[in-house]
């Protein structure tokens, strides 16, 4: 499958071919690994690197979370340093007794000169860790980690995924992390195939967008993210360490996913003067929850999904880029209402008053034609994990259509896009369209009944 953005606003395709370097194999875009929503993007996007800040904590009053991540209304006395006023988020360690540290981030609304306190509470963003008054909170470089010379790293990994066309570097999020590791180690790994393999850690990133030099135990689990060139065996599902035995990791390895599967054919068309995309068969996927362990991004498992099985035609004399058409390709109403438009009321409970998020709303509306696609790309990664000889049989079909269709050429796709609505949403038809907004001239839509 293939996320499309529009061509006109200067904005080309985001990702392309989005696959698992398991069995299946899928390429990815290396910011999908970071692109959970809209706003966390812009989070990553305007992370700041300063140096020589250090300030102690005066009241730490715990207001809220988001997984591993816990958020923090803070006072503080700036030791070092200078803090700004941007808002932006600055990468902060917290040092621990055993010499190691906790990963954070410091937002912060007005400025402040070492010496003094804020007068107002600041945001403390922190990792797997609660922080105490009376602590320090410092740049990284004023927290350096002892790693040991004789080192070794003990931990799992989730889903890797393939960062070059050698099929060689690949990036994966680490789990029960033991023992130490820096970047340039050699690591050695087993996955749930019995398959060993070796590498050298090329980058460590901790989400958000921090790059750190070593790994390190009591490191947030599932917050850090390595990137290893490997000698090309696959790095999913492995366990890393030394002295591994293939045998005994297959026998401990996890039972394969019970997915639920349903092929609904519909036989549909939407057609214009350009295109032609038949629609065969919708097939509905409800992916395994308890397989989730290791998704690089939150997949709602309350929605029932549904893969797009079609032919695409260009009926033009010229090449055609359906991207468009694909991004759109969506469940509509018959007055051209979205079932995106029914999938933020759904989850918000009603319209927001939330500027930021209304705004956010148009950027998906008018830019990217709706939510749904982006945050569904995994999924489509786990539905097309369960087709046999996927690479030989429809790979090669799905590359077609995410490039230009050459003219009066048409294509089939078992896997061309991807749609998700509450199982509370009515269908009632197909639709799609092409253009920088929303035309009824340029709306296809057809009927469906199921």
């Amino acid at each position: 499958m293939a996320v499309y953005t529009q061509r006109k606003s200067g904005i080309k395709r985001m990702v392309q071919n989005f696959r698992p370097c398991s069995k299946n194999k899928i390429k990815t875009n290396p910011i999908m690994r970071t692109l959970t929503s809209f706003l966390f993007l812009l989070f990553v996007s305007h992370l700041t690197f300063a140096q020589g800040i250090s300030l102690e904590l005066l009241t730490v009053k715990p207001a809220g979370y988001d997984g591993d991540m816990k958020y923090f209304e803070i006072t503080y006395k700036l030791k070092s340093g200078e803090v700004n006023d941007s808002g932006q988020p600055i990468a902060m360690a917290i040092p621990l007794p055993d010499k190691t540290k906790a990963f954070a981030y410091l937002i912060s609304y007005e400025s402040v000169k070492a010496g003094k306190n804020p007068y107002n509470p600041a945001q403390l963003n922190v990792f797997d860790y609660t922080p105490k008054p009376g602590q320090m909170v410092v740049t990284h470089e004023l927290a350096p980690v002892a790693i040991p010379e004789k080192r070794s790293l003990q931990c799992k990994t989730g889903y890797a995924y393939l960062l070059d066309s050698d099929d060689k570097l690949m990036t994966a999020t680490l789990d029960n992390i033991k023992g130490y590791a820096k970047m340039g180690d050699a690591i050695q790994y087993v996955n749930d195939r019995g398959q060993k393999g070796s590498g050298t850690i090329k980058d460590i990133e901790i989400r958000g967008g921090y790059h750190s030099e070593y790994i390190f135990e009591g490191i947030a689990n599932q917050a850090v993210t390595i990137k290893v060139l490997t000698n090309g065996v696959d790095l999913s599902n492995a366990t890393i360490g030394t002295n591994l035995s293939a045998t005994e990791v297959v026998a401990n390895k996890a039972p394969a996913p019970k997915h639920k599967i349903q092929s609904i054919p519909i036989e549909k068309v939407l057609e214009n003067n350009e295109i032609k995309i038949t629609v065969h068969n919708l097939v509905k996927f409800n992916p395994d929850p308890n397989a989730g362990d290791f998704d690089l991004f939150k997949v709602d498992y309350t929605l029932d999904y549904y893969i797009v099985d079609a032919t695409i035609e260009n009926k033009t004399a010229q090449p055609l880029d359906a991207g468009d058409y694909l991004l759109r390709l969506n469940f509509f109403t018959p007055d051209g209402k979205s079932a995106d438009d029914f999938l933020r009321i759904f989850r918000s409970g009603g319209n927001s008053n939330d500027p930021v998020k209304q705004d956010a709303d148009k950027v998906d509306v008018n830019l990217l034609g709706g939510t749904s696609k982006l945050p569904m790309a995994q999924v489509m990664v786990k539905y097309i994990s369960t087709l046999p000889d996927y690479d030989t049989k429809y790979k090669p079909q799905t590359n077609a259509i995410n490039k230009p269709i050459p003219a009066r050429q048409k294509i089939r796709s078992v896997d061309c896009t991807i749609m998700g609505v509450p199982p509370s949403y009515k269908i009632e038809g197909l639709g799609t369209w092409s253009g920088v907004v929303l035309d009824k001239k340029k709306w296809l839509f057809v009927p469906v009944r199921m």
